[in-house]
């Protein structure tokens, strides 16, 4: 794939693993604000590259990204309102699992080459 949707990617990267340490934080202390933090930040991530990754018809990553800081926004008022549930860690367990996921396939290089993948294949077929 070009050079722009490398730096897109890694840039991407800077914003995601700065969320996932806020994620981590929250999964160490259950500090409601550091998940607030990452929440808001995932929100920004998703802001800030939303147009750019569409510009290379991939808007899927900012979305899903948006998405996730919607959802963990109800589940943080859930919280305040009624208190921490071990269930409640464990969901944002699987948030931190998943994002740190994309992280690594993002730092690897198998995120970028899965998107030439599917470009070629998109391609083949017409």
């Amino acid at each position: 794939m070009d050079e722009s949707i490398n730096r897109l990617l890694s840039n991407f990267l800077v914003g995601l693993d700065e969320i996932l340490l806020k994620f981590k934080d929250f999964l160490d202390t259950h500090n409601l604000d550091s998940l607030r933090e990452a929440s808001n930040l995932l929100n920004i991530l998703a802001m800030i590259h939303f147009q750019r990754f569409t510009k290379v018809k991939h808007s899927v990553l900012p979305s899903s990204v948006y998405e996730a800081s919607i959802m963990m926004n109800k589940k943080i008022n859930e919280i305040e309102n009624r208190g921490i549930k071990e269930e409640d860690i464990e969901y944002f367990r699987e948030i931190y699992e998943l994002f740190s996921f994309i992280a690594e396939k993002i730092r690897s290089g198998e995120y970028e080459k899965g998107l030439q993948d599917m470009r070629s294949n998109a391609n083949e077929r017409g």
